[in-house]
């Protein structure tokens, strides 16, 4: 079943306090409009629609942004937010028979109706058919990346005129610490131009970091983990498929690029030979890669990846040892607050804060990848 036929129709323009949807449903965010004053609206907790939309401050709601709106049965916002990651709240082209009406959508035949209608076509899926272009924006700033983790954040300048500047170099180590434990590494500069075309190739758009560095442990599932090197991270971007994250990732020279259909992110590593791999495994799992044919070996699923070639496709499957599995990091990175406040290191054009010495730490459910 499409992921849109899974979610509820809402009268456009409706007024007043709805009814609390026994569906999730799409509303898209007007003018002055917050969180609490949305979970009002639909009776629902604010924090059910935070975290189903993966958003951690209110300011990051903006006018005519599509957010998914729980069932009144969805008490965390933990189905809906399945439905966030699946792309579910990105236009899409399917009938409005099937799609039903969306909150505060223009009504059809309007000027901004037709506007609507003529976006980009993109599978449900969020697979190949996504076209990775409709996302593609011209950077404000070449160059400048702003890194979010739950061990800190950082902003600046990371690239100027093709070098990767001292700054950014100390800064982005801090970013990309251990979530464990906060031990540092040098990243590799090779890690850092990717992370850099990415944030330029996606308009800059802020990075969540789910993991960088991870040290070594002797029961890990990679014994060789470019995690353990400062080579490899794992990110999402919001507002941005991960299925076409992965696509842009793979077009990158010399990446390993994992996919994670059952996870919230997309595994970006630097190495001598490009490779990729998808992972059907969820957090606290074992790996599980696709067979041949792209399937979930686990369970009977269409393909992972439609638009790979059987190539492509037999690679990922025949050669795990070119893959990097997770640990669990997903699962403990979202249980954990975002990084609190601290002043600034001196750096280039750049801010950044560091976690809480405090901060409850969390043992995955197994060992890194």
């Amino acid at each position: 079943m499409a992921v849109g036929a899974l979610l509820a129709a809402s009268p456009a323009g409706a007024a007043g306090t709805a009814r609390r949807p026994a569906k999730p449903r799409i509303h898209v965010v007007q003018p002055g409009q917050t969180p609490a004053m949305i979970a009002k609206r639909y009776q629902i907790s604010v924090g059910a629609l935070l975290h189903a939309n993966d958003i951690r401050h209110s300011r990051e709601l903006k006018p005519k942004q599509r957010i998914i709106v729980p069932a009144r049965s969805d008490k965390d916002g933990s189905e809906a937010r399945a439905l966030h990651d699946a792309g579910a709240a990105e236009p899409r082209t399917e009938p409005a028979a099937v799609r039903g009406p969306t909150e505060g959508a223009p009504p059809p035949g309007s000027k901004a109706g037709a506007r609507a209608s003529s976006a980009s076509p993109r599978k449900a899926d969020g697979s190949r058919g996504s076209r990775p272009a409709d996302y593609a924006r011209k950077p404000p700033r070449a160059g400048f990346v702003a890194l979010t983790s739950t061990v800190g954040r950082w902003s600046g300048f990371a690239v100027r005129k093709g070098k990767v500047q001292a700054a950014a170099e100390r800064n982005i180590s801090r970013v990309l610490a251990s979530w464990r434990d906060g031990r540092k590494h040098d990243i590799a500069d090779r890690l850092i131009l990717n992370i850099v075309a990415v944030s330029d190739h996606f308009g800059g758009r802020p990075l969540r970091v789910v993991s960088g560095f991870r040290p070594y442990s002797p029961s890990q599932y990679t014994p060789d983990s470019r995690h353990n090197l400062g080579h490899a991270i794992d990110l999402t971007i919001p507002g941005v498929p991960n299925a076409v994250l992965r696509d842009f990732c793979r077009t990158l020279p010399k990446t390993g690029c994992g996919y994670y259909p059952n996870s919230s992110f997309v595994h970006m590593d630097v190495r001598d030979t490009s490779a990729y791999w998808v992972d059907f495994a969820g957090p606290g799992e074992p790996p599980r890669y696709a067979t041949a044919a792209g399937t979930d070996p686990g369970r009977s699923s269409p393909p992972a990846d439609r638009g790979a070639s059987a190539t492509e496709r037999e690679r990922s499957a025949s050669d795990p040892s070119e893959a990097e599995h997770e640990d669990g990091a997903e699962s403990s990175e979202r249980a954990r607050p975002p990084a609190d406040s601290a002043p600034a290191e001196p750096g280039e054009a750049g801010q950044t804060t560091g976690a809480s010495a405090s901060r409850e730490r969390k043992t995955p459910a197994h060992p890194d990848g």
